[in-house]
């Protein structure tokens, strides 16, 4: 027996990767923690507390009268400019849908009939209808039919587009007459004789667009386009998307998911751009202490050589721990511009345009390991360009068109009939969806919908309530 040295190669991971990694995959929730944790262990990490705009909430250097990224000039006050660091003075401000419906409503109206449209804004129900009639509500308000068919006509043009009407038909042909302003739009005039003329066909599905093709002279390729259209393209309860989170389920609207990053359109010469603000960048704002950077220096001279060590290792951690962060948001950053970019249809569009798109797929386009995607998108939420909060793992969700348009079948039934997971993947499947029955009923489960006669005994209750 005898001893002889030898190379082997070894893979090891330094700390800094350690650490990285475990950073990059924390929720928000759980970085702020962290971050706390950091700060009372580590007398060689510290907060910055940088001044902001009033106006924009960018970072103003201290003294500063005029901000650079908007021309606000601030006020000369008691002390330095104001702080703001908060993360919700980044999120665009929630309002209710009787504060944004009269705010549109008071730019169409003279100022005599704005308390009448606040009166008429306060009957909508929950779906947007407005249950009364003009003259019902003239009689009771004591005012002329004249006055209220100004403000409800007013009230058809707002947005959302629907807002105001009897009932899901009318809510549906007002959306097609806003659609018909913007210009020519597919099957537009075929869609609306079909709400027009064949509402009880259109209700009753495929089967009888045989005969609304024939009614109309048409093939039946094409009102299936027609009706393809309508189911997915429009609300037959406007008022929903105001209630509804990512799972459909109601929510009241002062209460929405916080986002880590906001999503936004940068106009360009060369083209408009989609580009992300990562909020947790400006509200985690921490530097190394001045003090312990010269402790380590050995500038200050009562300190002896123990100290001097003890400032270093403090230092070097402090330093390890902001690097890691700021990989986090280079790598969120990137990470989110690319799923923009790859999924631009789905963030303009909507969910209907979701390309799939797997972790592997985004990693191989980033030059990243794919559990480096897995991290970056576990836990995170994006603020898109209508303001709906979602899950970044969403992107890769290639169930949402399916989900999408099951949700807009559902929510065409009338209190009569409810549509079957059976009939339901059958109506999917002439939408081009590649689903069976089982399948719908893991999504209708999923987005938290109840089973048809669920959905019939609550509209049965619903209508003897009314």
């Amino acid at each position: 027996m005898y001893l002889s040295p030898y190379l082997e190669p070894q893979i090891t991971v330094s700390p800094q990767v350690v650490l990285t990694s475990e950073i990059l995959q924390l929720s928000a929730a759980d970085l702020e923690e962290r971050i706390s944790q950091e700060l009372a262990e580590n007398p060689a990490l510290e907060r910055a507390e940088p001044f902001h705009c009033l106006r924009c909430g960018m970072p103003v250097a201290e003294g500063q009268r005029l901000c650079h990224s908007c021309g606000w000039r601030m006020a000369k006050g008691n002390g330095p400019l104001e702080e703001r660091s908060d993360v919700e003075a980044w999120i665009p401000a929630r309002i209710t849908l009787e504060q944004h419906l009269g705010a549109q409503l008071r730019l169409l109206l003279p100022r005599s009939l704005h308390s009448l449209a606040e009166l008429v804004v306060g009957y909508l129900d929950e779906h947007g209808f407005l249950p009364l009639s003009t003259e019902e509500l003239a009689r009771q308000h004591g005012v002329s039919v004249e006055e209220v068919g100004r403000a409800v006509a007013a009230l058809h043009e707002v947005e959302p587009a629907g807002i105001g009407a009897t009932d899901a038909r009318e809510a549906l042909l007002i959306q097609i007459a806003h659609l018909s302003q913007r210009g020519e739009v597919p099957y537009l005039t075929l869609a609306r004789a079909i709400l027009r003329k064949h509402w009880a066909l259109f209700k009753k599905g495929e089967r009888m667009w045989a005969n609304i093709a024939q009614a109309e002279g048409v093939n039946v390729d094409a009102v299936r386009e027609a009706v393809g259209f309508i189911i997915r393209d429009l609300n037959p309860f406007p008022a929903q998307a105001w209630w509804e989170d990512a799972r459909g389920s109601p929510l009241p609207i002062n209460t929405p998911l916080q986002p880590d990053m906001l999503l936004y359109i940068l106009p360009s010469p060369s083209g408009d751009r989609l580009e992300v603000e990562l909020l947790e960048q400006h509200r985690f704002r921490l530097r190394t202490s001045e003090m312990y950077t010269e402790l380590a220096r050995g500038g200050i001279e009562v300190a002896d050589e123990s100290d001097v060590e003890t400032a270093h290792y403090y230092l070097e951690e402090a330093r390890l721990f902001l690097h890691s962060l700021r990989q986090r948001w280079h790598t969120l950053r990137q990470v989110a511009l690319a799923l923009a970019e790859v999924q631009r249809d789905f963030v303009l569009r909507g969910p209907r345009y979701l390309r799939p798109l797997t972790r592997a797929q985004l990693a191989a386009q980033l030059g990243v390991h794919e559990s480096t995607i897995s991290r970056a998108v576990a836990h995170k939420y994006i603020q898109m360009l209508d303001q709906r909060v979602i899950p970044l793992a969403d992107f890769f969700d290639g169930s949402l068109p399916a989900k999408h348009d099951l949700q807009a079948l559902i929510r065409q039934e009338d209190e009569v009939h409810s549509l079957s997971d059976r009939v339901l993947a059958t109506e999917l499947q002439g939408l081009g969806h590649d689903i069976t029955r089982r399948t719908v009923t893991k999504y209708r489960q999923a987005l938290g919908i109840p089973s048809s006669r669920l959905r019939h005994l609550a509209a049965q209750y619903r209508g003897v309530a009314q």
